[in-house]
């Protein structure tokens, strides 16, 4: 936890000390640097490191990065970080983001007692990928390395013969450091309590899908990450507590919890807050997830939202209307899809695209006022709202032919568009 914050709380310094550098002191151009330098972090084996640099001529400031050093191993251990030397064979892939990568498989690897690497090109190894070591039942150990931030779904389905460390009815793998490193999935899906271990740092994707009896999960202090859908279909869950320690969570969190009346957020979380049991980024931009088992039949999002994440309101079947404000720019896949029981919405004018399955089978729907600015409605956003009367649009009907529209965008769903100069029927 503290190498990933303390890697994003360096690379905000260097930004602030590059701006200060150029906008209060300024460097003659006309100046041969003499650097006065400083050490602020050493590299690692899998950090990079800092050095703050002075010029004692012009008082120019700069930071830069000092290069991780990577491992240099001799009889199987790294002779800087005591580490062991990774399995060879497997297969990885580069990340999108180009600065990592994503472990893929098992490759020509024959080891049983696999070590993954932390390192790779020298680039971080971040992620293990959906499936990545599926039915190999030759696996006996794992050891995941502190670098690890995702684990995908299925990452190590049919592994019969994989041991794993067990703890409050969930199952870990980890490292020679820490053996519950990965919350990787629990013991059984009918239980009332999990616990979740203290030494965890992260939870991989749908670690608790469809348990069926919890009813509330503390994630601890400690805990960095969380992998996607890692509740989802928990239907039974009323309460989440997350600690400030949390700084990564993945898409679709809270899919289809059903009972979820509170996310509860530590109040020193630096990328997450919750105002009144539901989840936002902490400077209140983002409405991420609504907790869509309460039982309110209005909803008002707060001013100054920007964004409504996906899936932020999917499947909540209490609320009757919700209230967007005009600051909304952005209304995320999924938003409203199976809410039962709403019944009308207008979209503020920030909107230009309508996304994919926005309403989808929003069976008590009866009326939507589209801004004129929107420019798309993509797949399925209006399918199966088979009670929406009325479609009211705020520009003329050559504006909303203009529209590009999906060819199932409506399907199922008969209504009629009242433009500024006309009407037109859908269906």
């Amino acid at each position: 936890m503290k190498r990933l914050k303390n890697i994003l709380i360096a690379v905000l310094s260097a930004a602030c000390i590059c701006i200060t550098a150029i906008g209060f002191v300024g460097c003659k151009s006309d100046c041969n640097h003499e650097w006065d330098s400083v050490t602020v972090k050493e590299a690692t084996c899998t950090e990079e490191g800092l050095v703050k640099k002075n010029c004692i001529q012009c008082g120019e400031e700069v930071l830069d990065e000092i290069p991780l050093l990577g491992h240099s191993y001799k009889d199987k251990r790294c002779e800087r970080c005591g580490g062991k030397e990774a399995s060879q064979g497997l297969t990885l892939e580069l990340n999108e983001d180009k600065k990592s990568y994503s472990i893929t498989g098992i490759g020509t690897c024959e080891d049983v007692d696999l070590i993954l690497p932390d390192i790779y090109n020298k680039l971080l190894v971040t992620r293990i990928a959906n499936g990545a070591f599926k039915e190999c039942t030759n696996l006996t150990s794992i050891e995941i390395p502190d670098t690890i931030t995702t684990i995908g779904y299925r990452a190590f389905y049919h592994c019969e013969n994989l041991a794993f460390k067990e703890f409050g009815n969930c199952k870990y793998l980890g490292n020679q450091n820490n053996s519950y490193h990965a919350l990787i999935e629990t013991v059984g899906l009918n239980y009332e309590t999990y616990d979740i271990n203290k030494d965890t740092k992260l939870i991989a994707d749908r670690a608790f899908s469809n348990c069926t009896a919890v009813t509330s999960i503390v994630i601890p202090e400690g805990v960095i990450a969380m992998g996607e859908n890692v509740f989802l279909k928990t239907h039974c869950l009323a309460r989440v507590e997350i600690p400030d320690s949390l700084i990564k969570m993945g898409e679709y969190a809270f899919s289809n919890c059903s009972g979820l009346n509170t996310i509860s957020v530590s109040e020193n979380n630096t990328v997450y807050k919750s105002i009144d049991g539901n989840l936002y980024t902490k400077d209140g931009k983002m409405l991420i997830k609504y907790a869509t088992g309460k039982t309110e039949k209005t909803f008002k999002i707060p001013d100054g939202v920007t964004t409504v994440g996906d899936e932020a309101f999917h499947n909540c079947q209490g609320l009757t209307n919700v209230e967007i404000p005009q600051s909304v720019t952005s209304l995320g896949k999924y938003v409203f899809s199976n809410c039962n029981n709403l019944t009308s919405v207008i979209i503020p004018d920030g909107i230009t695209e309508i996304k994919m399955s926005t309403f989808h089978t929003c069976s008590n729907l009866t009326s939507v006022v589209i801004p004129d600015n929107v420019k798309k409605i993509d797949k399925v956003a209006f399918t199966n709202c088979i009670n929406l009367k009325n479609i009211t649009f705020k520009g003329t009907i050559k504006k909303w032919n203009a529209i590009v529209k999906t060819e199932d965008w409506a399907k199922g769903t008969t209504t009629t568009v009242v433009c500024n100069d006309g009407t037109i029927k859908i269906n």
